[in-house]
């Protein structure tokens, strides 16, 4: 099955997350293409893997991916966000063949140094979707940091969820206090996009550039956020419409 073909059935895998974020990750991944950034995807939190299935079949010929997630711990699930299930989250891979991956079951404030050091400067995408307490966003946060290439793109989900105010709270605790090595560029789709500040400029333009170009209908707005610019973009969903191509390796060749 294509990217296209999965998210135009994404409602098949249960969980939380909207096509339209590939208006935005469709020119993320063609940034990283045309500069030769490359690497697997991963995810802390992945629940029956609705998110982690469509970062990997973007990046289909890359091989490595990695979710972290407490599955059946549900002792470690301190905010009772989703029982998720690793025989369902191996199940939903499989079906859309995805073989090439790693799942560990563990606490993400329990990631050992030998997992931050074995998979350090690694993922080209990362995705931050684990416990929704301050600390757990703070130490996820820091996580991510670490594995992600340093080119890469981080995810961090919930952002503006009124339901979860603590991740908001946690990325801003973490902000007043530290310089961190990632700063927002992009906000859609209850997610915040981070690079780091040497990329910024190109991912925020890139994405920018593409939305302005096959997303007309969507809005697209320039504010700034603990001091940097970002865009924040509303997508028309009425137009039902999720990659600008039908394989992002067409969009590839033509960049």
């Amino acid at each position: 099955m294509t990217l296209n073909e999965y998210l135009e059935n994404i409602e098949q895998v249960e969980g939380w997350c909207t096509p339209e974020l590939w208006n935005c990750i469709e020119p993320i991944d063609l940034y990283q293409r045309v500069n030769n950034i490359s690497g697997p995807i991963a995810e802390i939190g992945v629940y029956h893997g609705k998110f982690f299935i469509g970062l990997a079949l973007t990046k289909l010929n890359e091989s490595g991916h990695c979710a972290f997630d407490v599955f059946d711990q549900q002792e470690f699930n301190l905010d009772k966000a989703g029982v998720g299930s690793l025989d369902i989250f191996k199940r939903n891979l499989k079906k859309y063949n995805i073989n090439d991956f790693e799942a560990i079951t563990v606490d993400s404030l329990r990631i050992t140094d030998d997992l931050l050091d074995k998979y350090k400067n690694t993922f080209s995408l990362f995705s931050v979707d684990g416990c929704h307490k301050k600390e757990h966003t703070i130490k996820d946060f820091q996580t991510a940091m670490k594995m992600v290439n340093k080119d890469g793109v981080i995810f961090i989900d919930d952002y503006y969820n009124p339901n979860w105010p603590e991740v908001q709270e946690g990325i801003t605790k973490y902000y007043l206090h530290n310089t961190p090595d990632f700063v927002p560029f992009l906000y859609t789709c209850n997610k915040l996009f981070l690079c780091s500040l040497s990329r910024h400029n190109g991912y925020l333009t890139a994405v920018h550039d593409f939305l302005t170009k096959q997303y007309k209908s969507s809005r697209v707005k320039v504010v700034n956020r603990f001091g940097y610019k970002t865009l924040t973009v509303l997508p028309n969903r009425r137009e039902k419409k999720y990659l600008a191509s039908k394989t992002l390796d067409a969009v590839a060749g033509q960049v």
